[in-house]
Parts: structure tokens; C-alpha cells; sequence
């Protein structure tokens, strides 16, 4: 026991101890810009911060009325620890209004609370037109998958995107924001052909795409480069093997 005049050892003291809660100097994107479909979102804090804390103390929902949606997403401490950036786990929809939430319960590394609950509003850009500028490769036979490059499609149904082939229609295997693929259909016309995408009510302007003939070669991206001092000066190595 401890009395007056004696003396005890081995008592460990803490001193500086941190009773100051950490605050919330940011959230990025600023609010009244329309947020892109693919956007991370950032909220940056004074300190650095718990991540177990952040994990239940953050997140990004879809509003719809009175309707909240929880959406999933990737949470990464970036920094020195004070910073969070959250990945939405998909796409977002154009013209929609989502809310990042940070909960009061999100601690700094003393276990400080924030204390107050934030909430940010975002509205996400309207989707914009439908067009194609340009596909790759521009040289096919059917089966060969195109990517067909330009912005305004349906990201959440890819197969809602109709890709026209001169007449022929397929649906697309897969969209983002700014491409497509398609599989080129059987029967496409010898030569040069019109392309275009349909969706819905819209449809895009044409591109030409060109028929490849039997003596010709389809090629793909290159898959590595060699320069060479000599003749010849540079050698492509293809996926399939070729060069």
C-alpha cells in the first residue's frame, strides 16, 4: 500500500495525453461540382485516424426520396494516415443523388471521436450524348471483338448498348463510361461498312470499319517492342505468338 513517506517503484506514467478530437478539414469532390459516374471520393481529417474506427464510421449511399441505399466500396488510408479514399465498388448513376456520411463515432489513434456527425450531398453528371469516335481494330472478320471508344453508354446494362453492323445487331458484352465491346457478327458486306450504337430513342453516327479478306492479317495490340541496331529495326511480338 502507498503512505505517506514511502516510496514505490516500477509506476509507469503517461504524460501529453491527447484529449483533443480530431476534425474534419475536408471532403473531395467539392459539392456543387456534378461528380463524375467513376469518382473516388476523399475525406481528410487534422490527425491520423483509426482505420477500424473508419470502417464502421464511413459511408455512401444512394438517395431516392426518402430511400437510402448503402453502397459498397474499397476503403484505403492514404497519407500520413489522415486522409481516407473511398472506391465505389460500381459505376454510379448519371443524374443521381448520393450522400457520403461520416459518423461522429470515427476516432483518431487516442480514441478521440469526431464527435458530430457530417453529411455531403453529391449529384452525379447527366449522361451525355450517345457517339463513337473511334474502334479498335478497325480491320475484323466475325467473331473479332471490337472496342468501340466515345462516351454516353448505358453502364449498367451493357446489353441494352445495340451495336450496329451495317444492318446487323448485336448487343454489347460491356460498357463503361467511355467504351464498348462487341463481338462482329457473320455476314458484314466486303469493304469498308458503316458502324453505329443505338440506345433507345438515340443513335449514334457512324464510323467505318473495313473487312478484312482471307490474304490479309488481323492484328491485335502489339504485345512488346524491340528496337534493333540492325535490319530489321524493330521486331513486335504479337499475343498470339506472331511477330
Amino acid at each position: 500500500s502507498l503512505g505517506a513517506g514511502a516510496t514505490v517503484g516500477g509506476i509507469d506514467l503517461v504524460t501529453n495525453v491527447d484529449l483533443v478530437p480530431p476534425v474534419l478539414t475536408e471532403i473531395a469532390p467539392p459539392e456543387p461540382d456534378p461528380l463524375r459516374v467513376d469518382a473516388l471520393f476523399f475525406v481528410q481529417f487534422s490527425e491520423e485516424m483509426d482505420f477500424a474506427s473508419a470502417t464502421t464510421s464511413l459511408s455512401l449511399a444512394r438517395v431516392d426520396g426518402a430511400v437510402r441505399t448503402e453502397l459498397a466500396f474499397g476503403l484505403v488510408q492514404v497519407a500520413d494516415g489522415d486522409v481516407f479514399v473511398l472506391d465505389p465498388a460500381l459505376l454510379l448513376d448519371h443524374s443521381q443523388l448520393y450522400e457520403l456520411t461520416v459518423r461522429s463515432t470515427i476516432t483518431d489513434l487516442s480514441g478521440n471521436p469526431l464527435g458530430t456527425d457530417v453529411v455531403r450531398s453529391f449529384t452525379t453528371e447527366p449522361r451525355p450524348p450517345l457517339q463513337i469516335t473511334t474502334a479498335f481494330p478497325n480491320r475484323v472478320v466475325g467473331g473479332t471483338v471490337v472496342v468501340l471508344s466515345g462516351e454516353g453508354f448505358d453502364t449498367l446494362d451493357p446489353a441494352s448498348n445495340r451495336v450496329d453492323f451495317a444492318g446487323i445487331e448485336v448487343a454489347a458484352s460491356s460498357a463503361t463510361p467511355n467504351a464498348i465491346t462487341a463481338s462482329v457478327p457473320d455476314g458484314i458486306p466486303a469493304g469498308d461498312f458503316p458502324v453505329r450504337v443505338l440506345l433507345g430513342s438515340e443513335v449514334s453516327e457512324s464510323i467505318t470499319l473495313t473487312r478484312a479478306e482471307p490474304v490479309d492479317v488481323v492484328r491485335g495490340t502489339d504485345y512488346a517492342t524491340m528496337n534493333l541496331s540492325g535490319i530489321p529495326k524493330k521486331i513486335s511480338l504479337l499475343p498470339d505468338g506472331a511477330f
